[in-house]
């Protein structure tokens, strides 16, 4: 009686070969950043304010968060519309000390490698008695696959405190009709340099802490090493 024989690939070791700096794009329909997803949650971002005197444009995924916590997860998509590349950092500001940035995070995307095994399941008929026979399996491994895989994640970055909070200047407020609005706000962190080429897309995960129930503006800034500035609030 001829055996019958089964392949099947059992779950495998996964080794991390790289991380690589996540790159969008804008959405050509209607003009966005291209939504992302990461550990299944898709992210979109609607939301932008006054792009006058801009060349970097800041979204973000809501206007309003809130404020009966002490922080709160907002995701930012930064457009380099500046026709070259920057490096760019990003800054908060706030007006008091009690808010601050707690954590920020880059979007990278990660190369694996998972090597799976793979068993060859055999099965005959064997006598069991004098009248019936019963089928018998046995499953051993035969081999290994491999594959690479992609997938998103966020990597927290390095923020830069500052020994004394500084406050916005007149020259690196985009918005220029806000200025005086926003002469009272400090901001004692900021991220790393990234660096992103023309009219590519960098997505930051920003954790914000504050005191419970402090309704309250703030604003980002984004700033490239090669004229680069926008401001989102």
């Amino acid at each position: 009686m001829t055996p019958k024989i089964t392949t099947t690939i059992g779950l495998g070791i996964v080794t991390i070969i790289g991380y690589a700096l996540y790159i969008g794009g804008i959405n050509v329909d209607n003009g966005l950043p291209q939504p992302i997803t990461v550990n299944g949650q898709t992210i979109t971002f609607p939301y932008t304010d006054s792009k006058v005197d801009e060349n970097m444009i800041i979204y973000t995924n809501e206007q309003v968060y809130d404020q009966s916590v002490t922080t709160a997860e907002m995701y930012l998509a930064v457009v380099n519309n500046s026709g070259k590349p920057q490096n760019a950092s990003l800054t908060a500001y706030f007006r008091d000390d009690k808010k601050n940035i707690k954590e920020v995070s880059v979007l990278n995307e990660v190369t694996k490698e998972v090597a799976s095994p793979v068993y060859t399941k055999e099965c005959k008929m064997v006598v069991a008695s004098s009248t019936k026979e019963i089928e018998e399996c046995t499953e051993v491994q035969t081999g290994t696959t491999t594959e690479q895989v992609k997938e998103l994640v966020w990597l927290p970055m390095t923020l830069e405190v500052k020994t004394t909070p500084t406050k916005p200047t007149a020259d690196k407020i985009a918005n220029m009709t806000e200025k005086d609005k926003f002469s009272n706000f400090i901001s004692a962190k900021k991220t790393a340099e990234k660096t992103v080429a023309k009219n590519e897309v960098l997505y930051y995960k920003v954790i914000v802490q504050y005191p419970p129930n402090s309704a309250d503006e703030f604003f980002f800034e984004v700033v490239g090493n090669d004229g680069g500035k926008g401001v989102v609030k």
